[in-house]
């Protein structure tokens, strides 16, 4: 076993690399000593930095508009955020100084969408892509949108049903068309509890719909096709089976409706979650525009404009956790654990939920040996705790004997996409655990970052009134903050 944690991971990974490095033996992310930040701060807290989100979109589009001209591609290819994956407002405001458009998912968030066209974040003539259930709320909610003149909403359909609510609701005798799509039905991969995606229609549903449903109806206009592969976009078998499956139904049907203009080949891009990540981002960008161009050519059809929804992609690698290690416990014989003080199945669900790895480092004591460890989260619940992944057995971290003078820190790194959203940021949590406190960061003008927006940890004041009037309508009696304390 090697003498420090430091030459063990330099022995074992490509370290320092991007994002990632060492400042006087302790950890900076994206340049930031985290150190320093937790002593401003304290712990447990998350940070997201910001210059990221545009880095990524630009890498994008960079990759894709690189394709595109090598090929002579006569389509163009169009950014949409996926808002489910973050729904903060510095977030959605990073996202949208980069003038790339949005994708939704339900009637609820077509309200943040309200509010983001009154405050003049987004430009109406942005493309919003309308995923998801059609509700009748929802359906309603896109109606008002075309009102307010949005004009590239697109309403992707799942099913017949969706269309036939949409036109019951829609103002008699209007005059704008309705800008529609289509979601095509994919198979999962192996490995996967179910076979098919439950979203859109089955692919030899959709020739069928368009001739008996939507052909020569001028108010109702296809313009998109919609698929998406949930296991992502990887150079694989599966991954091209159901993108060439796509592709031809995108050809067939551009031959009976000229309308249809644009392919959406949804998101999947993926995200670091170990430190020995490979993924050649520009050769599969290259790879899906010659396939689709080739395609077309030679179906004689023109090439379609290129629509993406990268949820994951866009935010996932700005963010880190970092929690403090309160006790080392070995509960038996090579099983040692380090308990957190704060709540993993709370403020990192995706741990549990799908057994997801992140990558994990310390932030200090990079000289001391390593040690396999199990992570426990402070709940009393049994799931509330790390294994490295699925089938992972520990993390190696720097061992912490009982009485270090500094105690240790750890980042979960990439974690900006999902976890808060599903871990009901500032409701009630397990055990009442409170949701951490949120620091977004810029790229400092006299130092390396400096804070835009600070959410300090919720408190119980907040959480009280949640549990319900009649608790806190009762007479209270005087109580010694001391009793109060966690």
């Amino acid at each position: 076993m090697e003498s420090s944690y430091e030459s063990f991971v330099k022995n074992t990974y490509p370290f320092p690399q991007a994002g990632l490095s060492l400042s006087e033996g302790q950890l900076c992310f994206q340049g930031i000593p985290l150190m320093d930040v937790v002593r401003r701060y304290g712990s447990p807290l998350k940070l997201t930095y910001l210059p990221l989100i545009a880095d990524k979109i630009q890498a994008a589009q960079s990759f894709f508009n690189e394709a595109m001209f090598k090929e002579g591609y006569a389509g163009t290819y169009n950014y949409c955020y996926c808002l489910k994956s973050n729904f903060f407002v510095p977030v959605l405001q990073e996202v949208l100084k980069q003038g790339v458009g949005l994708e939704t998912s339900s009637a609820f968030d077509v309200d943040l969408v309200f509010e983001l066209l009154s405050r003049g974040l987004l430009s109406s003539d942005k493309p919003i892509i309308h995923n998801g259930y059609k509700t009748d709320a929802y359906l309603r909610k896109l109606i008002r949108l075309q009102e307010l003149g949005v004009v590239k909403s697109y309403l992707i359909l799942d099913s017949p049903e969706e269309l036939h609510r949409f036109e019951s609701l829609s103002p008699v005798g209007r005059q704008k068309s309705v800008r529609l799509g289509l979601r095509m039905a994919t198979y999962e991969a192996s490995g996967s509890p179910y076979y098919s995606s439950r979203l859109g229609f089955k692919p030899e549903d959709i020739l069928p719909f368009f001739e008996k449903e939507l052909a020569g109806k001028q108010h109702l206009r296809l313009e998109m096709l919609h698929f998406f592969v949930d296991s992502g976009i990887r150079d694989e078998l599966h991954y091209w089976n159901e993108f060439n499956k796509a592709l031809n139904l995108y050809i067939a049907l551009k031959k009976k409706c000229p309308s249809l203009r644009a392919l959406n080949i949804g998101g999947g891009f993926p995200i670091k979650h170990r430190l020995d990540f490979s993924y050649d981002f520009r050769q599969m960008t290259g790879k899906i525009v010659r396939a689709i161009t080739a395609a077309c050519r030679s179906a004689s059809v023109s090439e379609p404009d290129i629509y993406t929804e990268f949820g994951s992609y866009t935010v996932g690698e700005s963010g880190v956790a970092v929690f403090e290690v309160l006790e080392h416990k070995c509960q038996a014989k090579g099983e040692d654990w380090y308990i957190l003080n704060n709540s993993l199945l709370n403020t990192l669900p995706d741990t549990w939920l799908m057994d997801e790895a992140f990558i994990v480092l310390p932030l200090n004591h990079w000289d001391r040996p390593p040690v396999r460890v199990y992570l426990g989260g402070l709940s009393c619940d049994q799931a509330d705790y790390y294994r490295g992944g699925a089938n992972g057995r520990g993390v190696f971290l720097p061992s912490w004997p009982v009485g270090q003078s500094e105690p240790l820190y750890l980042a979960f790194l990439h974690t900006a996409a999902y976890q808060d959203a599903l871990g009901g940021y500032g409701g009630l949590q397990h055990c009442l655990i409170p949701s951490v406190q949120q620091i977004f960061v810029e790229r400092g003008k006299r130092g390396a970052w400096e804070e835009v927006w600070v959410c300090p940890e919720q408190s119980m004041e907040q959480i009280l009134p949640l549990l319900g009037g009649n608790l806190l309508n009762t007479r209270k009696r005087d109580i010694s903050p001391q009793t109060r304390d966690r």
